[in-house]
């Protein structure tokens, strides 16, 4: 009797949205919970480090916030202290000889929270933890409760309501407008209500205490209460802004990640331009005329029999290292580095019209650098054959979510191919087609056609040019 085969789809949701074959209902179940297991930790990982990233940002936020507003109270305090201590007669106005004292006291004991909330701001950054939403949640009520302490011992001490039109009550609007660097909602939402709701408290406190016949204030009491609605207007807006400055912050954490994920994919196989290009062009798959570089090492499988792992190892990152480096210095992409060889493409993914020039320039460096280096016993003595060959050839990334390749296809590269090959044929080390010679506009470099055949899986006779 033949068991029957599951497919399960596991949602978009929590995993990649992969159709898994799995195996016989005996080993359904824990086949499952593998596979569910890795495509959601991959998953998960990612979202952890996208919010890892963002919860930085906002801790960056939070932390130029606090120096904010530490600069602020320094100077109110120092504008204070020059208004109460050196300008005479400035202080007659109060009732209490005490009260600038008060004030002064006042600052210096917010400085200090602030100070306070700076160095543990900066501790907790520096160990990259998030400080908690109880914390953040207690810390702006008390900045936001702060004013109106003071307005509510002025009046007390004071004994009058006067203090209502001083210009401690922009200070609230300073703590408002700066929530906003909080970078979170409900932080300004919080900001708003306790300095409103402060306001308001004390407002009808000293009105029924010290004003019952409204003959000190300026302005109608209702309009003093009406402040009240103004400060949480305010809040209203600093929780717009603070959407919008989050909502950038995610964008930039999120292309940031973008692209680091794209540096990841491609690895060293590109320069700094492709990467970007890559990133302007949103990696669209499509076909384009480019030139194909194959290069072999010839007698490799020799040395790596003859030869410890190690060595083998160390021979292949001497060679390849600068010849990708090589590569990438005319603009181009490395797409395969196959042991014994390479392939690499010029004219993709970066479109570039003179890409047939820089290919032949890069193979013949390239010639020219394993010379040197055998010379110099950098490597063990060395001999390479090279095959360029210019044609179309569709390109994109292919793969899933697990692994993905930017790729090369077509004719173009089974020519490229088949040419270094014919390297051993001719004793040569470096072949072109017709095709890519054609597409050259350099003249101080010397061709020689030496055949004209059928190469294997093509249908049609390629010419084949010698560099000299």
């Amino acid at each position: 009797m033949v068991e029957k085969r599951a497919e399960i789809k596991i949602p978009a949701v929590f995993c990649p949205s992969h159709m898994v074959k799995l195996m016989p209902y005996k080993t359904f179940g824990r086949q499952l919970k593998i596979l569910d297991f890795i495509f959601c930790r991959m998953k998960t990982d990612a979202i952890d480090l996208l919010r890892q990233r963002l919860d930085a940002a906002i801790a960056q936020s939070e932390f130029k916030r606090i120096k904010l507003f530490i600069i602020a109270l320094f100077l109110g305090l120092a504008i204070i202290s020059f208004d109460f201590f050196l300008v005479s007669g400035t202080t007659s106005f109060f009732n209490d000889k005490n009260t600038k004292f008060y004030i002064v006291l006042w600052f210096l004991a917010f400085l200090a929270y602030e100070v306070m909330g700076y160095f543990i701001a900066k501790s907790y950054l520096k160990k990259k933890i998030v400080v908690p939403d109880i914390l953040k949640i207690g810390n702006v009520a008390f900045e936001a409760a702060m004013p109106g302490l003071l307005l509510f011992f002025l009046c007390y001490v004071e004994k009058s309501d006067i203090f209502l039109d001083s210009p401690l009550m922009l200070f609230y609007f300073i703590l408002i407008g700066v929530s906003a660097l909080n970078l979170d909602l409900r932080l300004s939402l919080v900001t708003g209500l306790v300095a409103a709701g402060g306001y308001l408290f004390v407002t009808v406190w000293a009105i029924q205490t010290f004003d019952k016949n409204g003959e000190v204030l300026y302005f109608p009491p209702i309009l003093y209460m009406a402040r009240s609605l103004f400060m949480f207007m305010a809040a209203l807006g600093a929780v717009f802004l603070t959407r919008e400055i989050k909502n950038t912050v995610q964008e930039l954490v999120v292309t940031t990640t973008k692209k680091e994920e794209i540096q990841s994919l491609f690895g060293q196989q590109v320069s700094k331009e492709v990467v970007e290009a890559l990133m302007a062009n949103n990696n669209t798959s499509e076909k384009r005329e480019v030139s194909v570089l194959f290069m072999d090492i010839r007698k490799f499988s020799v040395f790596a029999e003859q030869n410890k792992p190690a060595d083998v190892i160390r021979y292949q990152n001497d060679i390849f290292s600068p010849l990708i480096g090589i590569i990438n210095k005319h603009k181009g992409v490395t797409n395969q580095i196959l042991g014994d060889g390479l392939m690499a493409t010029f004219g993709a993914p970066v479109e570039n019209k003179n890409h047939a020039n820089r290919a032949l320039r890069a193979g013949l460096e390239i010639l020219e650098e394993v010379e040197r280096l055998s010379s110099s016993g950098a490597i063990p003595e060395t001999r390479i054959g090279i095959g360029l060959h210019t044609g179309k050839v569709v390109m994109g990334n292919i793969g899933n979510d697990m692994r993905k390749q930017f790729s090369i296809s077509g004719t173009a590269v089974i020519i490229a191919a088949r040419l270094e090959e014919l390297n051993k044929k001719y004793g040569s080390q470096f072949l072109v087609s017709q095709e890519f010679y054609n597409e050259l506009n350099m003249d101080k470099y010397a061709f020689e056609m030496i055949d004209q055949l059928k190469l294997r899986n093509i249908d049609h006779e390629v010419k084949v040019y010698k560099v000299s």
